[in-house]
């Protein structure tokens, strides 16, 4: 590197430790929320039988390396959320350490490098529910997977571009389409073309491979799957997740392009780096393949594609910087203006995590009060939570339909709770209600609080 690239590698690297101090690490691991309690579980039962994760039948997604995970989690930190969460930052640090190899690997410049790696760290969508709801790792177990599966491929490791694409395929189910991208991308950026044949078997064995399990497991299939996550094929569903997709996806890597045209003073252009800017748009097309057709929305969606866009904006901003002598001369202007631009929205990034923080504390301070009683309870005992109509502080909004799953994790007790209101898909959840008269324990939202209350 010059010293001129050494400074802008050293002033984005420095902006994102901040960007990350002030923004997720406060609120990594508040609380138990929802899903993750069912993947505590699994977890639980992958320590006892590691093998179970990838061969026992399941009602539900197949995700062994997620169950593992957990299993880890549990070992180390059994019901402490904390370290479930410092978990969750330690794999998105990955990913971009990841995402940052890949793009040297692309013959990206480190300093493009370096952005490629912020672009996708920093992206407004998916991110923060990735890092702060701890069920989201789901997602960037996914994306490191693939992208070491990137760069396995395009260095010629096959045997380790097989073990990273059936990692992301046991991650999370948009992984499907993981092998067709990498062919793509080996067919696009690979100039020895020999051997291609190979490269194609190195990604669709594994595939094979994990249909198979997938299969022998009886996990969901886009038949048997609940109706918000069958595929829907009306053209109103896929044009509005279309125009939704590509602005979690893409728009923090269109903004981060203006924001360097400016500092730059140079237009965005093609040039040399053609082939790279398609390969990421591919990647991005194909990283929705199959949730572009879900009628249920997530922004957890956007953090597998939003690599592609990652890369092709880098390499849109490396062009406009080989542009001219004078350009290049202006590229720590460029990071600047990126830096403090960034560093300005801090605030913003903070007040987003809310909604998956609050809920969090919320979990946490209800298992306090709520397993001391379970854990005295009669066992089968039952305990009503009477909610409160607060998205941010309430029952549901804590447990969903794991609420009895939850105390029992906390209390050690089996015990039925029930959430009065029950929360949405509580009959699909396999949910009943309390017998008429049956003896419980009853508590209640009190403007965040958590208070017994008679029954």
């Amino acid at each position: 590197m010059t010293r001129r690239d050494s400074l802008v590698v050293a002033l984005l690297a420095a902006t994102w430790i901040l960007f990350v101090t002030a923004v997720y690490a406060p609120d990594v691991g508040r609380g138990f929320v929802k899903d993750d309690f069912g993947w505590i579980e699994a977890g639980h039962r992958a320590a006892i039988a590691p093998a179970a994760a990838f061969l026992d039948s399941r009602v539900g997604f197949y995700r062994p390396l997620v169950d593992l995970s957990f299993a880890a989690d549990w070992a180390g930190f059994g019901m402490r959320p904390r370290g479930y969460g410092f978990t969750n930052l330690a794999l998105y640090i990955a990913c971009v350490a990841a995402i940052w190899w890949l793009a040297r690997t692309l013959a990206l410049a480190p300093p493009a490098a370096a952005l490629a790696a912020l672009i996708w760290a920093v992206n407004p969508h998916g991110i923060n529910m990735a890092l702060v709801w701890i069920s989201g790792r789901t997602s960037l177990c996914l994306t490191l997977c693939a992208v070491l599966a990137a760069i396995a491929l395009l260095k010629g490791r096959h045997g380790l571009a097989s073990l990273a694409v059936l990692a992301a395929l046991a991650s999370k189910e948009e992984a499907i389409a993981l092998p067709l991208i990498l062919i793509a991308w080996h067919a696009l950026l690979v100039t020895d073309r020999g051997r291609p044949a190979r490269s194609a078997i190195a990604v669709l064995v594994p595939l094979a491979v994990y249909l198979a399990l997938r299969t022998h497991a009886h996990a969901f299939t886009p038949g048997s799957a609940p109706p918000y996550y069958q595929l829907a094929y009306a053209l109103a569903v896929v044009l509005r997740n279309a125009i939704e997709y590509v602005d979690r996806g893409a728009t923090i890597g269109a903004i981060a392009v203006l924001l360097a045209a400016a500092g730059l003073r140079a237009i965005p252009r093609i040039g040399a780096r053609g082939r790279l800017m398609l390969a990421g748009a591919m990647w991005f097309v194909g990283g929705y393949l199959i949730t572009a057709f879900l009628p249920i929305r997530s922004s957890l969606y956007a953090v597998f594609p939003s690599v592609g866009a990652a890369i092709a904006c880098a390499a849109v901003i490396e062009e406009m910087t080989t542009s001219t002598v004078a350009v290049r001369t202006r590229s720590m202007t460029m990071a600047t203006v990126l830096a403090i631009a960034l560093l300005a929205a801090i605030p913003i990034y903070r007040a987003r995590n809310g909604r998956y923080v609050e809920p969090a504390r919320l979990s946490e301070r209800a298992l306090r009060t709520i397993a001391p009683e379970a854990a005295a309870a009669a066992p089968g005992a039952a305990i009503i939570l009477r909610d409160a109509a607060d998205p941010l502080s309430s029952f549901v909004g804590a447990f969903g339909t794991f609420a009895t799953n939850a105390v029992r994790l906390e209390s050690g007790r089996e015990v039925n709770v029930w959430i009065d209101p029950p929360p949405g898909g509580w009959e699909l959840a396999g949910l009943h209600p309390l017998p008429p008269h049956a003896a419980a324990v009853a508590f209640a939202v009190d403007r965040g609080r958590i208070v017994q209350v008679r029954y």
